[in-house]
């Protein structure tokens, strides 16, 4: 009976283990979502800082 216990602990133990992968990697691709959004928003800050330092005369308002 205790090598059944005991293939039963593993299975569960390998089970538990796989869930855990699944999560992390969850989490890790929640997370890079998030930066890459994160650095969107701040090359989109930075575009727009240029832009106000731009001069008038080089922008391109005759577009439209």
């Amino acid at each position: 009976m205790s090598s059944v216990n005991g293939i039963a602990q593993t299975a569960t133990a390998i089970a538990n283990a796989q869930l855990h992968s699944k999560v992390d990697f969850a989490v890790l691709q929640k997370q890079q979502e998030a930066s890459q959004q994160a650095g969107g928003a701040a090359v989109q800050l930075i575009e727009a800082a240029a832009a106000v330092g731009q001069p008038v005369d080089t922008l391109e308002l005759s577009e439209g």
